[in-house]
């Protein structure tokens, strides 16, 4: 399935950028770091390439059947904004990209991914069930 063959390109791709080394620099000191998920997940390591951001967003278009443009517009039709909120907390969570990044190919502020994010966050919580249903199909058509 070509949604598949996407979805692991981009898994393959991120897990050779975290399988690297790195080094942070504290002070004055330089440190040399392997990055493994747990390092990964305790400082954030925020990949740079937009190809993953890209891939996603495919793949997120393709699943719910609308356009590339249609996804990035400022149009508040619900399916359109229910996909927005899912490609963005997608790519939030499977890429660890800064929220400036994601902005930055979705066409907002960082400050509308922070609230993208956050609303996200509380419609799954209050189990507001179009949204829900949504995320389910989503995570179906992901995980097969």
């Amino acid at each position: 399935m070509i949604l598949q063959d996407d979805l692991l390109k981009s898994m393959l791709a991120l897990n050779s950028y975290i399988a690297g080394n790195c080094y942070i620099v504290k002070g004055n000191r330089k440190k040399k770091y392997f990055k493994s998920d747990a390092y990964a997940t305790k400082y954030k390591t925020r990949d740079k390439t937009r190809e993953h951001q890209l891939n996603y967003i495919n793949i997120v278009c393709r699943i719910f059947n609308i356009t590339k443009k249609q996804l990035i517009s400022k149009n508040r039709k619900t399916n359109l904004v229910f996909a927005r909120y899912i490609c963005v907390n997608y790519i939030f969570e499977s890429t660890l990209q800064s929220v400036h990044d994601i902005g930055e190919i979705m066409s907002m502020s960082h400050s509308n991914v922070l609230n993208i994010l956050k609303n996200h966050k509380n419609m799954l919580e209050t189990n507001y069930t179009k949204y829900t249903k949504h995320v389910n199909d989503f995570e179906k058509y992901i995980n097969q």
